[in-house]
């Protein structure tokens, strides 16, 4: 307590000397996510202990969530998982995700991951922040002395200038800004965006068993949550979570932030139909950190179920991406294009069909982006083609005083 109530004149103190504004402050913690994980009196739960092999309910990854002091810019979360390439994966590359992917048999953050994460990702991101809002290159992270970070980043050779600064030890709760109120919102969007996905699941025309869902909801489900839920956390909560270490940047910040109201979860989780849920049992999955480790057992059980899911995986990761052609990305455009005009000429109500129809082009718009740049690329390619042919075919023609 004594140093967290000191520490703030210190940070002032590197942050004049430094001339830091707030956008140029930058802060990242991690915590544990038990990504498929019901509250424990639900029979999901009752049903996974029973159950023989790895228990999903223990399988954990970790995160690395941050942001800048203003508010106004959060880096892509790091992700930290057992399996280099989970099945749900197969196909799949790992750069175009919304996290960084890295992976570790305890789903643990390493030295070698941090300083990685640090030196190509963390600088270079910062770098182009700075070039979009015409800032100084270089940028202030503040973080915990846990054992993965490296004494030693402030040394390393980045594209930007960086100055590390550590918490002093034991001081996470009480100052660390990602954990005054980011991390705990967030975890409460997650929990709050699975409920109502089981909602939706269990409730629409092709509606699934509350078993179902469950059973299929896999890794790359809980990577598109991880991304909408991070997208959830506010500016103004970014901004107000400095209060304790920064006070002078959150005086006029109004710091009530609202969490996600946990009795709106459990009234969620009651119309899934997982009755008995109350309030302490929301809290709990919400406090739950990166404290809880797996057992000797956990861990022979995660292996057993990895080396399986290798020797389903058996092509390397060049051959298994998903092929995307510029065939298929032509008619299926035309598809859906065609598809939602006939939604305007069948609908009475013109208001209705026309905002369905904008919202589904425009969401497709990456796709047009992408066959566009290919009809660029290859009509490109042809005129290169064409160039070269007609060069070749002039220099082969005798000159005229050869005739």
């Amino acid at each position: 307590t004594k140093a967290a109530a000191a520490f703030p004149a210190t940070l002032r103190a590197i942050i004049e000397r430094g001339n830091y504004p707030p956008e140029l402050v930058f802060n990242v913690d991690k915590t544990g996510l038990f990504w498929k994980r019901m509250p424990k009196r639900t029979f999901l739960s009752r049903e996974q202990k029973r159950a023989p092999g790895f228990k999903a309910a223990k399988d954990r990854l970790t995160l690395l969530l941050g942001g800048n002091a203003n508010g106004d810019f959060k880096l892509k979360p790091l992700l930290v998982y057992h399996s280099k390439t989970p099945r749900a994966m197969k196909g799949i590359s790992k750069s175009s995700l919304p996290v960084i992917w890295e992976s570790n048999k305890k789903s643990w953050i390493t030295m070698k991951i941090f300083q990685n994460w640090f030196t190509e990702h963390f600088c270079p991101s910062v770098k182009r922040y700075c070039k979009f809002k015409k800032l100084e290159p270089k940028a202030l992270l503040l973080i915990d002395n846990a054992p993965s970070h490296p004494m030693h980043l402030s040394d390393l050779t980045t594209c930007i200038p960086v100055e590390v600064v550590f918490l002093p030890p034991n001081t996470t709760s009480l100052i660390q800004p990602m954990d005054q109120g980011v991390i705990s919102n967030f975890k409460a969007y997650y929990l709050r965006r699975t409920f109502r996905q089981l909602i939706d699941k269990t409730d629409g025309e092709d509606k699934q068993s509350i078993r179902d869902f469950w059973k299929n909801y896999n890794i790359m489900d809980a990577v598109d949550n991880i991304n909408l839920s991070w997208n959830e956390v506010t500016e103004k909560c970014l901004k107000g979570v400095w209060k304790n270490v920064w006070p002078e940047l959150s005086k006029d910040v109004d710091t009530r932030e609202s969490i996600v109201d946990v009795d709106e979860i459990v009234k969620l989780a009651n119309e899934t139909g997982l009755d008995n849920i109350n309030a302490q049992d929301i809290e709990e999955l919400l406090q739950v950190t990166t404290g809880e480790s797996l057992s000797n057992d956990d861990l022979k059980e995660l292996v057993e179920q990895q080396v399986h899911e290798d020797d389903e995986i058996s092509v390397s990761e060049d051959e298994e991406q998903k092929e995307l052609s510029t065939d298929f990305l032509k008619k299926s455009l035309a598809t859906i294009t065609e598809i939602m005009d006939q939604f305007i000429q069948n609908d009475l109500n013109f208001d209705r069909s026309s905002k369905a129809r904008r919202s589904v082009i425009d969401a497709m718009s990456c796709y047009r982006q992408l066959l566009a740049e290919r009809n660029r690329k290859r009509q490109t390619t042809l005129d290169d083609f064409f160039t070269k042919k007609q060069k070749m075919s002039n220099e082969e023609e005798p000159s005229s005083s050869q005739t």
